[in-house]
Parts: C-alpha cells; sequence; structure tokens
C-alpha cells in the first residue's frame, strides 16, 4: 500500500474520430484502483460525435480536461501533454483502448519501491468479442524484473510501444524525450528506443496494464494497416532512427543484434507474409524497398531463423518469387530436412542451389516442449519434471543422433547448474498429413544440492538439444493443465513454489526460509467458483491446514464471519450468500470478501483472476490484496423496451444506463459485429457502412447486446 502522500498521475489520452470507443476508454480510467490521476484528453480535430462525448465527460468529472485542437498529429500532441502534464509521473493512452481497473496501482507503486524512470508491463489484445495475449510481449516480457535496463535485457526491443508503461516526467524533461514529428506512423518506436538507451533503471513487470484493441467495426487503426507501403516506408523510417540510437552507444552490440534479429524476425517478416499472392509487379516495387533496408543494415541475423524462413527470405532477396511463394506460409514442420551421416540436408530439388548453399543449419531448428508432470519424492529432496519434446521438421532422427541435458538457470544472479535427462520411451502422434515424433523425458536432481551451488531465487529450467552441428535450447514449459502441473514445497529451510510466465515456462520461486519471514505466511489459492441460487461456492486451497478458517463479507455495519467446510485436508468449500438491500441476489455490485484464520501467521492469497460464465449472468473473482477477494455478479440479460427499425439503422431502447460493449447480430450462417452509438438508454445500431453498402446478408438474425461490466465482456 502507497502512503497518503501518494505521487499524482498524468494520463495523456490521444483521441480522433473514437465515438465508438471513448467512453469505455475514459471509464477505465476513472474507475482505477488508484485514484490520484488527472486525465488530459487532446481531441486532435474529430469529425464524428468524439467531442461532444468528451464535453459531457468533462462537465461530470473534475479531473477529465479536454483540449480541443486543430489536427496535428498524435506525436505533436503527445508532446503538448508532457509539458502541460502535472502529474509525477505520465502515461500515454489512445483513446480506442482500455486499462484493466489496477493498472495504474501496479505500476505506481512498483516506481515508488524501485525509484526507476519507467516501468514497462504485459499487453493484451481486444477487441469485440475476446481478450487475448500479444505475442510480442511474450518475448519482451516474461519474468518481473526490476532496476534492470536494455543492456541487460535486450530482448525489450520487441516492446516498443507507449502506452503500456508509465513514465517517471522529470526524467523525460531533464534528458528532452520528445516523439518525432511529422510522422503519421510508428513514432513510438525511436521514443521508445530514447526512454531504454537513456534510462538508469527500468521495471518490467508481468502484469497486464495495457489492453490494446484490434478494430472489428469502423475504421481500422493505422497500426493495423499493414497493406499501406506508405505506411511500411514510414515503419522502416522509424526503425532505423532507433538503430540509429543504439549505435550511437558503445555498450549496446548485444541490444543491436537483438534488434537486427526483431528487425527481420518481426517486422519485415508481417509484410512478407501478408504479400504472398500479390503480383509480381508489386513485389518487385517491395523487393527495391527491401534492398535498400539491408543495405543499411545487415541481413547476419537470418542465419539464426528457422530453415523454412532462411528459405523464403532468401528467395524474396533473390527475387526467386515462386520459391518465396512456396515457403513463406509453409508450416515449418514440413520443411524438407533430413540428417544424414550427422550433416543436414535440404530435399527439395525446385529451391535454387544458391539458396541452399546459404542456409545455416546451426540454429535453424525449433523445439518444442510439453510438460506432464512435477513432483517431490516424500522420502528425499529429489524433484522430478516429466515431459515431452520434439524438433519441427524432423521425422527420421534416431535416439543415437542427439545429445540432450538440461540447465538449471537462477534468473536472479545468473547461475547455472547442468542437470541429466533421461529419456524414456518414444511416442508417434500421427495426422493424415505427417508424423510428429515425441520424446519423453524426466529430469532429476536434489534441491538442496542445487540450491548450494545456484542460490535460492526464481529458477528456469533451458532444454538443450545438440544435433550434428545444430544446438537447440529452450525453457521447458506449457503445461497439459497449470493447475495440475505445479509444485509447492516447504521444509525447515527452503520452499518452493512453481507458476508459468507469461510465455507459459515453468518458473520455480525459491525461498530461504532461514532468517526470514517467510513462514508468517499461509499461502491461499483460490481453485474455482459455482453460482448457487443464494450467492456463490468458493473452493480454495491451503499450503497448511487451517485453523477454524472462515469467509467474512464486508458489508458497512455487519461483518459476518461464514464457517468453512474441510473437504480434503487443506483443501476448503464454503457457501457465501451474496443478498442485496432488497432482500434478493445482488447483481452488479462488487462483493470484498476476506478468508481468515485463528492461526498467528498472516494469510497471502496467490494473484489469480476467475471468471465463470452462465447462461444468465457471468461470475468474476479476483484477489486485490494479501487475504482479500473481489466477487461481481453481472447479469447478461438486458430488458429491451422498444425497437424501431429505420432506413439503414435499428434504434433500440433498453431498461438500464451501463455502458454496452458491442451489439451482434447471428443467424444459422452469419456471426457479425455491428457498429453501434450508445446514448443514455438508447443503441443506435447502423445497417450500412460507410460506403452505403449493407453490412448483413439476406437472412434471419438474433441480435446480441453485450454489456460491459468492470473490465470485463459479458
Amino acid at each position: 500500500m502507497l502512503s497518503s502522500q501518494e505521487p499524482k498521475i498524468t494520463a495523456i489520452v490521444a483521441a480522433y474520430n473514437v465515438e465508438y470507443y471513448i467512453e469505455e476508454t475514459l471509464e477505465s480510467l476513472l474507475n482505477q484502483t488508484y485514484t490520484n490521476i488527472d486525465i488530459l484528453v487532446y481531441d486532435d480535430g474529430s469529425t464524428d460525435d468524439t467531442q461532444n462525448l468528451l464535453k459531457k465527460y468533462e462537465s461530470d468529472y473534475t479531473n477529465v480536461t479536454v483540449i480541443f485542437q486543430e489536427n496535428r498529429g498524435i506525436a505533436r500532441t503527445r508532446n503538448r501533454g508532457i509539458c502541460e502534464a502535472e502529474g509525477d509521473y505520465i502515461t500515454f493512452v489512445d483513446g480506442d483502448d482500455v486499462l484493466p481497473l489496477n493498472a495504474y496501482e501496479k505500476m505506481v507503486t512498483s516506481l515508488v519501491s524501485s525509484n526507476s524512470d519507467m516501468v514497462s508491463g504485459f499487453v493484451q489484445h481486444i477487441n469485440s468479442t475476446k481478450k487475448y495475449p500479444s505475442g510480442l510481449f511474450k518475448v519482451a516480457i516474461r519474468d518481473t524484473v526490476k532496476n534492470t535496463n536494455i543492456r541487460q535485457h535486450p530482448e525489450l526491443v520487441y516492446e516498443t510501444t507507449v502506452w503500456n508503461k508509465m513514465y517517471r516526467r522529470k526524467f523525460l524533461l531533464d534528458e528532452n524525450i520528445l516523439f518525432p514529428v511529422d510522422k503519421a506512423f510508428a513514432e513510438d518506436i525511436p521514443f521508445t528506443m530514447s526512454v531504454h538507451l537513456q534510462a538508469k533503471s527500468v521495471d518490467i513487470i508481468t502484469d497486464t496494464v495495457y489492453l490494446w484493441r484490434i478494430r472489428d467495426r469502423g475504421d481500422v487503426s493505422a497500426t493495423q494497416d499493414r497493406s499501406n507501403l506508405d505506411f511500411f516506408d514510414q515503419r522502416i523510417e522509424m526503425l532505423l532512427m532507433a538503430r540509429q540510437q543504439i549505435m550511437s552507444y558503445s555498450d549496446t552490440a548485444n541490444v543491436l543484434h537483438e534488434f537486427d534479429f526483431k528487425l527481420f524476425d518481426h517486422d519485415l517478416n508481417i509484410y512478407l507474409k501478408m504479400f504472398e499472392n500479390r503480383s509480381r509487379k508489386f513485389l518487385l516495387d517491395f523487393h527495391k524497398r527491401v534492398i535498400r533496408l539491408v543495405r543499411e543494415t545487415t541481413i547476419d541475423s537470418l542465419d539464426e531463423m528457422p530453415i523454412g524462413k532462411q528459405i523464403y527470405y532468401r528467395a524474396f532477396l533473390n527475387a526467386e518469387f515462386d520459391t518465396y511463394r512456396k515457403y513463406v506460409n509453409l508450416a515449418e514442420k514440413n520443411v524438407p530436412v533430413v540428417l544424414q551421416n550427422n550433416s543436414f540436408i535440404f530435399e527439395d530439388s525446385t529451391v535454387p542451389q544458391k539458396i541452399k548453399n546459404a542456409l545455416n543449419f546451426e540454429k535453424g531448428f525449433q523445439a518444442h516442449h510439453l510438460l506432464t508432470s512435477i513432483r517431490k519424492n516424500e522420502d528425499t529432496d529429489i524433484i522430478t519434471i516429466s515431459g515431452e519434446w520434439y524438433l519441427e521438421g524432423f521425422k527420421n532422427i534416431k535416439p543415437s543422433q542427439e545429445r540432450i541435458f538440461l540447465e538449471i538457470l537462477n534468473i536472479d544472479n545468473n547461475l547455472l547448474v547442468p542437470v541429466e535427462v533421461t529419456r524414456r520411451k518414444r511416442k508417434e502422434r500421427v495426422n493424415w498429413r505427417y508424423i510428429t515424433r515425441y520424446d519423453a523425458f524426466d529430469v532429476k536432481f536434489n534441491v538442496n544440492e542445487v540450491v548450494q551451488k545456484i542460490g535460492v531465487g526464481r529458477w528456469k529450467f533451458n532444454f538443450i538439444n545438440e544435433l550434428g552441428s545444430s544446438r537447440i535450447a529452450a525453457y521447458i514449459g506449457n503445461p497439459i493443465t497449470a493447475r495440475r502441473q505445479k509444485l509447492s514445497y516447504q521444509d525447515e529451510t527452503i520452499s518452493i513454489n512453481s507458476h508459468y510466465n507469461s510465455n507459459w515456462e515453468l518458473v520455480f520461486n525459491v525461498n530461504n526460509l532461514v532468517n526470514s519471514n517467510h513462514d508468517a505466511f499461509i499461502h491461499i489459492q483460490c481453485q474455482n467458483i459455482e453460482m448457487i441460487p443464494s450467492g456463490i461456492k468458493l473452493f480454495f486451497e491451503a499450503d497448511r491446514k487451517l485453523t477454524n478458517a472462515s469467509v467474512v463479507v464486508k458489508q458497512e455495519n455487519d461483518d459476518k464471519p461464514i464457517p468453512v467446510q474441510v473437504y480434503d485436508d487443506t483443501r476448503y468449500i464454503v457457501n457465501i450468500p451474496l443478498i442485496g438491500d432488497s432482500g434478493n441476489f445482488a447483481f452488479n455490485k462488487r462483493w470484498l470478501l476476506s478468508i481468515e484464520s485463528e492461526d498467528e501467521q498472516s494469510l497471502l492469497v496467490n494473484r489469480f483472476s476467475l471468471e465463470v460464465p452462465h447462461e444468465l449472468n457471468v461470475l468474476h473473482l479476483t484477489n486485490t490484496h494479501n487475504n482479500h477477494l473481489e466477487v461481481l455478479v453481472a447479469e447478461r440479460c438486458i430488458n429491451v423496451k422498444k425497437v424501431i427499425l429505420q432506413k439503414n439503422y435499428l434504434k433500440i431502447a433498453i431498461d438500464v444506463d451501463d455502458k454496452i460493449r458491442g451489439v451482434v447480430a447471428k443467424s444459422q450462417k452469419y456471426t457479425k459485429q455491428l457498429p453501434f452509438l450508445q446514448k443514455n438508454g438508447t443503441i443506435k445500431v447502423q445497417l450500412q457502412d460507410r460506403l452505403g453498402d449493407f453490412v448483413l446478408e439476406d437472412d434471419i438474425y438474433m441480435i446480441f447486446i453485450l454489456r460491459l461490466a468492470m473490465d470485463r465482456l459479458y
């Protein structure tokens, strides 16, 4: 918890023609659990209803200030915000995105404790129907690290966005870090690189702090329009500007190497995969642009890519477009590589020999792991991790041709220890097009011996396969189910609790209990929730037995403990009534609960978020701090009072003023998200697009209205 002298945050919101989204964006800012926030909204000359919506928010909330300006572009808008902000910290928000309600609390808490210049958090994508992790951030933000920098973690080149971060404003002003102006696209990249290179330290947290919208109604954003070669040129210009920034420092060779790899592995690769079916004339035009890029960088990083990607990259660079088209979207497992006499052979006579000769097999293969169990011997200090692995593209590798072993790495001090791997019986899974060879393995190690060699901290497990001249390494993870493939262990000297990071890699949190206060906590894991007629049923587990455990429903005048039922040693069930003032079940109300016991140790609920959909409602449960929980049961049903069908829109009057997240039309053949505007209790659904074409085919449709509760979709 922060002190009463809480630092102020200024959120700089850039808004341009976001009438469909701006209300949800502002609601997510106004309902943050951290409340000392000023919101500066810059309307950059919107021509839709955005300005009217912003005026209403400015009149309703004292901490919302709206500045209307002629269209100046997002870079000039953000630079103006940096100069006019008054907060100790600043953030940037796009007017069509959303923040989780605890995002700013997580970030400001990190900065206050570390005194870093910036904190960067995890990002998920959202659209009108779902939420899912962003692939780039699974690479860049795998584990929480405080007081670090991009030289120590060069993988941070993969996260170049500005809105998943919180900055110390004085740092930006002192270092004169601003956005490059007169650029319509990708101006985030050089700004973020400047911050990373000049910050004395940054924090990386795996908590999701930003929900990046992928628009599926209205106009697409500039970041989504990747077919525009003008945008490609501007993106490359910004990337090369960032590259020059890296090269201006003498201690960033590893950062430059990672940046160049990302440039080809991701930035350029997006376009190559998208242009497969374009004309030869178009490809020749794009080829000229790529050659200019190659002349200003280096293509050494191609040698570290998978074999299939090496082929279509080198084919495109040599204007061999037939080979490029053949391999650009071919699954890596179908690339024809065999191992003969300890040498790799690429078996495709249609590929030009000069491309075959350029292939580098040393780092050209990918390993995949499946984690099946983690267990500790009750009588010894031996831990066994079991799983399976396979290498993409190989069907005929004999066990005698490869060597496998594992290294346990302490990511807090970079110490490591090698561990033997036992190969078990080979498995084959047959698909109608191919056979995948899986090798089962066991890793056994004495945990106390490993502690003596690499110390306590966060351990990761690097599985290494040596095959011919190739050395393939990858952290093991990818559990069958994260709830079952886990370990919680404690003795007189150490405790171990496993978890999976944002890239689903296995991590052991190993703590020393000697001369520590770790034993002062009893750890609680919430496992499941169910609806019952008058409330919810909660299932949770403790890492030891609880004495007279109970759950307390926090109410204004009456906090009554509810006894829990023990059903399996350290597992518990409790029925919790959630009755409102009317005496009926309370929907759309947040309830605070706490798990308590008569034990001397404090209870600590492990971080989690559970969501259970039902036919008529959705149950959401999350923890706030220590042993406190928050429950919300949101109704899915909305009563429709009146419907008016006019020429090009549908007007629906509803009986609630809640914010609506989406309108969906569904027939037996189609499901279509419809653009809409909401004003109070009326929803205006557009039936024609901007070109005057109807958005629905001829059919019979059911209309579904999706409502928003907290930051979740119902």
